[in-house]
């Protein structure tokens, strides 16, 4: 298993992510932050930047879940959803944290797994 999920869209990334936005919204996930690296790229280092978006993505009963099966699964949360501009429309992005689980925590079959296909099949629906 990869260390993401990705799906491509044929619309630019302000638009997904409003749609993104409206499908997180009905699942129940809650987004903590929003970060533009494009205007931070662009007001700090006075350089061009795509417009590349960092979101930091929770839903309250999965993360104490999650701490509660292992206070170290803190260190992977909240999940993180990436949505950058490609070839005409955006992809949007999302880390397993399942795979980061298994691999540094040494954690199988972590609750982890259930959220993550949550959030992921919120991200597969978007059309």
């Amino acid at each position: 298993m990869t260390f993401s999920f990705s799906k491509k869209l044929p619309y630019d990334p302000d638009k997904t992510y409003a749609m993104l936005m409206s499908a997180l919204k009905v699942k129940n996930f809650t987004v903590l932050s929003y970060i533009d690296m494009k205007e931070i790229v662009e007001q700090k280092l006075k350089i061009p930047f795509k417009n590349y978006l960092i979101l930091n993505v929770c839903r309250p009963d999965a993360a104490k879940e999650l701490m509660d099966e292992n206070p170290e699964m803190g260190m992977f949360l909240p999940c993180k959803i990436l949505i950058s501009p490609v070839d005409g429309g955006s992809t949007i992005e999302v880390l397993r944290i399942s795979v980061l689980a298994r691999d540094y925590l040494h954690i199988e079959n972590s609750a982890a797994a259930k959220y993550e296909d949550e959030l992921i099949s919120v991200i597969a629906e978007i059309n």
